[in-house]
C-alpha cells in the first residue's frame, strides 16, 4: 500500500477513516489521538469529499491493528532491505593489531 500510494495519501487516508468511526470503540485512543495530527487535504466545499476516503468495509478492529503496524513503518528511519544489504561489498577490514602477551609469572 505505502509503495502504490505513498506515505501522505495512505496517512491521510488512514486518519480520516479513523476520525469518520471515532465513536467506535475498537480502535484505539493512540490511534484516534494520531489521526488528530494528519493535515487533511481542502474538500473544495464538498463535505462528501471526506466520506471518500474512508476505508469502510473493514471491520474496525482489524483497521486499528493494520494502523498500529503502519505507523511503525512510516515512524521508522528508511532501512535497506536485508537483501541489498548482503549484496554490498562489506567494507575493509584493517588488519588486527597482534595481541601484546603479558610475561608469565
Amino acid at each position: 500500500m505505502l509503495e502504490q500510494f505513498g506515505p501522505e495519501r495512505m496517512q491521510v487516508i488512514l486518519a480520516n477513516t479513523v476520525l469518520k468511526k471515532e465513536h467506535d470503540g475498537r480502535i484505539s485512543r493512540d490511534n484516534k489521538a494520531w489521526a488528530k495530527t494528519i493535515p487533511m487535504p481542502e474538500d473544495g466545499g464538498d463535505p462528501r469529499h471526506s466520506y471518500v476516503l474512508v476505508v469502510d468495509k473493514v471491520n474496525p478492529g482489524l483497521t486499528d491493528l493494520f494502523l498500529k503496524q503502519a505507523r511503525k513503518v512510516l515512524q521508522a528511519p528508511e532501512k535497506g532491505s536485508v537483501l541489498e544489504k548482503l549484496k554490498q561489498e562489506p567494507p575493509e577490514r584493517k588488519p588486527a593489531a597482534p595481541k601484546k602477551r603479558e610475561p608469565e609469572r
